[in-house]
């Protein structure tokens, strides 16, 4: 899943975190302001990224 904004996927994030298991935490990333995977509590993995504005 990409967003435009940290605060976008920050709101995903915090509703499929419950649960899971949080395989990257989100944070920054080289390529990325917001990077993060997990897989929720139904076992499907999840990689959340903000597109990079440069």
């Amino acid at each position: 899943m990409r967003g435009t904004a940290v605060e976008e996927i920050a709101g995903y994030w915090e509703g499929l975190s419950d649960g899971a298991h949080i395989v990257v935490p989100l944070g920054p990333a080289a390529w990325s302001p917001g990077y993060g995977m997990l897989t929720d509590r139904f076992g499907v993995t999840w990689v959340l990224d903000v597109e990079n504005g440069s």
